[in-house]
């Protein structure tokens, strides 16, 4: 089990030792904080791949420099309560302070590449057709083929009734669909009847549970400052509220807009890094670390909240 220290190095005497006579940095003697700036001096990439960025990012924490078999931390708050496991041939950790905002930034900057494989295959393999190939050498393939060609030169005002009645059987079926809900809504439902017994509102939590809020764009930044009107006209208590714009790196139009707008706190965006898949689902999956909500919703740009 490695031995904490915080803010302090311990040599292996138990003599306390400062913190600048190891690495150079300068200290405040009447607090005995030590705080240091990852423009200054980034963390060493290398000790990234030993841990989660899922729990260094909940932790906001960051591991900083190794010293033989002293690892040291850099981390937002001057309370440690919780650090995340340390690699083999560590025995001893340490801690110094920085600031969050370049702690979550530094995350961002070099864990992306590692995330956005994370997000590409968060999906497990079973359910997904990330990996789906059409094997056209196939013979089922080639009669298939063979059949829909010369059905459709034989037969062509067939398909196009056909195609023609599938769309409208599925525009029916959405439209009703929808029709149902309207119909069946109403401001005090009843809870369903397999919710265990005891169960309660979501009113009656309001302010406890935290929420967080899932918005993908891409080239929208003709409906923004729509879309940020209605956001802050919800409600919800801003302290347990928090509103995620998912941008694309490749899409400097939308990036371009949202710097000519005033943002509200509550709203934070993250950047996509380019990959050779670009969809929402990937967007989304690439931010869920980043969300601290106990309920994650999302929202389409075109969406009114």
């Amino acid at each position: 089990m490695p031995n904490h220290k915080l803010h302090q190095f311990i040599d292996e005497g138990g003599k306390t030792k400062p913190l600048s006579t190891q690495v150079g940095l300068n200290t405040e003697s009447t607090t005995q904080t030590y705080q240091i700036d990852l423009l200054d001096t980034p963390a060493d990439e290398t000790l990234l791949e030993y841990f989660d960025v899922n729990q260094l990012l909940a932790l906001e924490i960051i591991p900083w420099r190794k010293f033989g078999e002293r690892l040291v931390y850099a981390t937002g708050s001057v309370t440690i309560e919780k650090a995340p496991p340390a690699p083999k041939g560590v025995s001893h950790t340490n801690f110094v302070t920085a600031e969050p905002e370049r702690i979550r930034n530094s995350l961002e900057r070099n864990l992306a590449q590692k995330m956005l494989v994370s997000a590409r295959n968060l999906c497990p393999e079973e359910y997904s057709c990330r990996n789906f190939r059409i094997n056209t050498t196939k013979p089922k393939f080639i009669i298939g083929l063979i059949f829909i060609a010369t059905t459709l030169v034989a037969f062509p005002t067939a398909w196009f009734l056909g195609l023609f009645v599938w769309l409208m059987t599925a525009n029916l079926a959405t439209t009703l669909l929808r029709f149902t809900v309207l119909l069946s809504w109403r401001k005090d439902n009843d809870l369903p009847f397999w919710l265990p017994e005891g169960s309660t509102r979501i009113s009656k939590h309001r302010g406890a549970l935290k929420v967080s809020i899932l918005v993908p764009l891409f080239r929208e930044n003709a409906v923004l400052p729509r879309l940020i009107q209605t956001l802050v006209a919800l409600e919800y208590p801003r302290e347990s509220f928090e509103v995620m714009f998912l941008l694309e790196e490749i899409d400097s139009m939308t990036t371009e807009a949202l710097t000519k707008l005033d943002l509200p706190d509550f709203i934070h965006c993250i950047t996509v890094p380019k990959g050779w898949l670009q969809t929402k689902p990937k967007a989304m999956n690439y931010a869920l670390p980043y969300c601290n909500g106990d309920i994650v919703g999302i929202y389409d740009a075109e969406d009114r909240p």
